[in-house]
């Protein structure tokens, strides 16, 4: 993404890829003053910061895991704790708080989590690090990758597939009772108007009380339905959102 163009205060999702246009993680880059924080999934911190590290070269960049900061999702009609720092990034409603204070109940976490999801927005894991490209997940959509800005890593492949090329799988979100079985990276089959195709699980949630939202990347077209998922023997009756 564009990060020079934020201003203080202002954030953007980014989408950080390998050499070959496939998503390493998802980011949410936040501009404060002269510092920047960088938001990704937990399980990937340590890895994407030893990466971005070999960039530095001469330039006067400290690259460092914030263990005291925690992030979480904020509600639109929602305050702040005192001293947070909240930020929405570009082209979502959504709006997301960093501060340092222990995180709320579990049931609230997911249900946020849940919103997220059917916002576009899904975190990759370890198991599902490295095997998209970003228009795969639909991260165009999110402001997440640039078309404009300047040379990154797969840039060559990213926007040969925009004006080249077809994308052959899309994001896929169904709604689901049941399915906490799901894991992220697993492969499953979805099942829709008599035929059966191959997805990966990019990300499940499962909130106290609500249906599960499975968000997966399927060669499917907007168009077509999802009338269950199917993963090993098990398989639950589904809806496409």
């Amino acid at each position: 993404a564009d990060v020079a163009s934020l201003k203080t205060g202002e954030a953007t999702f980014a989408a950080y890829c390998s050499a070959r246009g496939q998503v390493i993680a998802l980011l949410l880059v936040c501009q404060v003053g002269k510092e920047w924080l960088v938001l990704l999934e937990s399980g990937l911190a340590e890895a994407v910061a030893a990466r971005l590290r070999m960039f530095v070269l001469r330039a006067r960049v400290v690259i460092e895991h914030a263990h005291d900061l925690q992030t979480a999702g904020l509600s639109p009609d929602a305050d702040a704790p005192p001293g947070a720092r909240v930020f929405s990034p570009r082209q979502t409603s959504l709006r997301y708080v960093v501060t340092s204070p222990e995180s709320g109940p579990a049931g609230a976490v997911l249900a946020w989590r849940r919103n997220e999801i059917c916002a576009g927005v899904a975190w990759l894991e370890p198991a599902s690090s490295e095997r998209f490209i970003p228009q795969m997940l639909g991260l165009d959509a999110i402001g997440a990758v640039s078309f404009n800005k300047g040379c990154y890593p797969g840039q060559e492949i990213v926007a040969r597939t925009r004006y080249l090329g077809k994308v052959k799988r899309h994001p896929v979100l169904v709604q689901l009772e049941g399915g906490a079985q799901l894991r992220a990276g697993e492969s499953c089959f979805l099942l829709g108007d008599g035929k059966e195709v191959e997805a990966v699980i990019v990300d499940v949630v499962c909130p106290p009380d609500q249906p599960c939202v499975v968000f997966l990347v399927a060669p499917l077209e907007k168009t077509d339905p999802v009338t269950a998922i199917r993963a090993g023997e098990l398989s639950w009756p589904a809806l496409r959102l």
